[in-house]
């Protein structure tokens, strides 16, 4: 009986959702980094529009006679936008180790609990689109995203099965490259064609400038429909609200001579111009967001919101374009 259905993408999509906050941990743990996950929209497996451009890493789980690739494009720039750290495309034994336990890891929380991956081997690839091809997708493949996000940086691992040859993944896209550049000898170096001409935007010899590199980069978007609540965000967003942030409140203040300062000791009482049931003003990052009154919660102290402050609006005057 096949495990790795079609049918199976709503367990992955499930499992995702469930192991979301251990699946953070994992990849933290492997890439000393703070990670959000969240579970994608499944579909059939294409190739030109999975998001495997340039190299990333590459996990091949094996359950028994199936296999599935579990793809992690490395991201673009340098760090911090980079999602996958250099450390990978060379790793020592220690890093090695820490993409083993990864893949586990990984096998173990993407999927549901009646799935017990047998391997789960997991290598830097110069090149996804050839290692996925290679490893051989059924035509009736089936892709699940499952975007990750760090800080501002977003990208989305690519669960795709069934596959026939997961190994050749990394065979393959080692050997592709190589293929490629390797120069014609003898007399077939004579017939080979020219290389093309440099466009007249770009003269030979010069490379491309950031300027120019970037009307080629992929923009990620937002294509869902308007979120309904913190569920809804995509994960860069969730990222963003784990940040701490200070919160206090204003009970009362008011300035007193210095003598008074000193004169100060136990027993003394200060009073203040504020009545006892008047409002406590609340405060994030030293801007008020809020009025409310104090409470007991328990043993502690705490404050019941009455009111929201809005923030201050910010005009900029707009004037006509000074005549030359």
């Amino acid at each position: 009986m096949a495990f790795l259905t079609p049918e199976l993408a709503a367990q992955v999509v499930t499992a995702t959702t469930t192991n979301a906050e251990e699946a953070s941990g994992a990849l933290s743990r492997a890439f000393d980094g703070e990670f959000v996950v969240k579970a994608g929209e499944p579909a059939p497996f294409d190739p030109s529009t999975a998001g495997l451009s340039g190299g990333g890493l590459v996990f091949a789980f094996k359950f028994g006679d199936e296999q599935m690739l579990a793809v992690l494009p490395a991201g673009t720039g340098g760090a911090p936008h980079r999602m996958v750290p250099e450390w990978t495309k060379a790793p020592d034994p220690t890093g090695e180790s820490k993409l083993s336990t990864l893949g586990q890891e990984l096998s173990m929380l993407f999927l549901p609990d009646s799935l017990m991956a047998d391997a789960f081997e997991g290598r830097w690839v110069d090149d996804l689109a050839a290692a996925v091809r290679h490893a051989e997708p059924a035509a009736d493949a089936t892709a699940a995203p499952i975007e990750i996000a760090q800080g501002e940086s977003l990208a989305a691992l690519t669960l795709v099965w069934p596959v026939a040859n997961a190994d050749a993944a990394f065979a393959a896209a080692a050997a592709e490259p190589a293929l490629e550049t390797a120069a014609p000898e003898g007399p077939a170096a004579a017939d080979a064609p020219a290389a093309p001409a440099a466009s007249a935007s770009q003269p030979l010899g010069i490379a491309a400038t950031p300027e120019e590199d970037k009307s080629q980069s992929k923009v990620l978007r937002w294509k869902k429909p308007a979120p309904r609540d913190l569920r809804d965000l995509p994960p860069n967003v969730l990222s963003a609200l784990r940040v701490m942030v200070p919160v206090s409140v204003h009970l009362a203040g008011k300035k007193i001579k210095l003598a008074e300062v000193i004169d100060l000791g136990p027993g003394s009482i200060i009073t203040f111009d504020k009545a006892c049931d008047a409002p406590l003003e609340v405060s994030i990052g030293g801007r008020p967001v809020a009025t409310g009154e104090a409470v007991k919660v328990g043993e502690r102290f705490g404050v019941r919101v009455q009111k929201m402050i809005l923030p201050e609006e910010h005009f900029r005057t707009m004037l006509p374009a000074k005549k030359a």
